[in-house]
C-alpha cells in the first residue's frame, strides 16, 4: 500500500481572504480525486497545509479564520474503485520527522521601502517631484527614520507603516517535500503553489527518487518558463487548478 501527499502552499494558492471553504473543498477534491489515478495501490492521502499560522507562540487572526473554514471541509474518507481512502488534513507547524514545533512563522516589521520602476513611462512625473504622489510616497520610503514634511507632522515611515510575510514557511515545505520523497511508499507528491522557491527541492526530490511522481498545481501558470524547465528537464508535472 502506497501514500500521496499533498504539499499547500495555501497564502500563494488561496490568496484572497474571501476564498470560502466551498471553494477551498473543490479545489483539493480534484487535486484528490487526480491524484488516486497515480496508482492502484494509494490508500492513504495527506494534505499538509503551510501557512504563517503563529507570530511568536500566539495563533494569528489569518491562521484562525482558514481553520475555521477548513472544519467545514470533509474530503476523507473517499472511496475509489471500491475500495476506502483514508487521509488527513494538516496544518502544519512540525516538519516531518522532527518532532518540535516551529511557531513565530509570521512576521510584522515596520517600513516598507518603495522602489519606482525605472521602464515605466511617466512623462510628467520626474519634473514634478514636489507634486507627484508617487514620488513623494518613494522618497518618504527611502528611510524608515523620514519624517513627514507636513508642517508640525512628526510621523515617520518606521511609525506609520508595516508590512506582514511567512518566515521558514517555504523552508518547511522544501525540507518536507525532500524527506516524503525518501519515503519507498510515498507514490506521489503534489506540490500546490504559484511560487518558484519550491521549484529546487522539487528537482532534487525527482533525481533523489524517480520511483516518486512529483506534479506541481498552479493557480494561474505565471510562471510557464519555469515550469517548462521543470516539465524538460526534471519530467515533473504542471497543471493548472480549478
Amino acid at each position: 500500500m502506497s501514500k500521496i501527499v499533498l504539499i499547500v502552499d495555501y497564502n500563494n494558492i488561496f490568496i484572497a481572504d474571501n476564498c470560502t471553504a466551498k471553494e477551498i473543498e473543490l479545489t483539493l477534491r480534484d487535486v484528490v480525486e487526480q491524484a488516486l489515478q497515480v496508482s492502484d495501490t494509494v490508500n492513504e492521502i495527506l494534505i499538509r497545509i503551510y501557512e504563517g499560522w503563529y507570530q511568536d507562540e500566539k495563533l494569528t487572526d489569518r491562521g484562525s479564520s482558514i481553520m475555521s473554514k477548513f472544519a467545514q471541509i470533509e474530503p476523507f474518507p473517499n472511496v475509489y474503485k471500491g475500495k476506502s481512502i483514508v487521509g488527513k488534513i494538516d496544518f502544519v507547524e512540525q516538519i516531518y520527522g522532527i518532532d518540535f514545533p516551529w511557531r513565530n512563522t509570521y512576521r510584522e516589521k515596520p517600513g516598507p521601502r518603495l522602489i519606482i520602476k525605472k521602464d515605466v513611462h511617466r512623462p510628467h512625473c520626474p519634473n514634478n517631484k514636489d507634486k507627484c504622489p508617487v514620488e513623494l510616497l518613494a522618497k518618504f520610503t527611502k528611510k524608515k527614520e523620514k519624517v513627514c514634511h507636513v508642517d508640525g507632522c512628526n510621523v515617520n515611515n518606521m511609525s506609520v507603516f508595516s508590512q506582514y510575510g511567512q518566515k521558514m514557511v517555504d523552508t518547511m515545505m522544501a525540507c518536507d517535500i525532500l524527506t516524503y520523497g525518501e519515503e519507498e511508499d510515498t507514490a506521489a507528491i503534489y506540490v500546490l503553489t504559484d511560487d518558484v522557491d519550491l521549484f529546487p527541492s522539487i528537482a532534487l526530490c525527482s533525481r533523489k527518487n524517480p520511483n516518486v511522481k512529483l506534479y506541481i498545481g498552479t493557480k494561474n501558470n505565471k510562471h510557464v518558463q519555469e515550469c517548462d524547465v521543470l516539465n524538460n528537464n526534471f519530467g515533473i508535472t504542471t497543471f493548472l487548478l480549478v
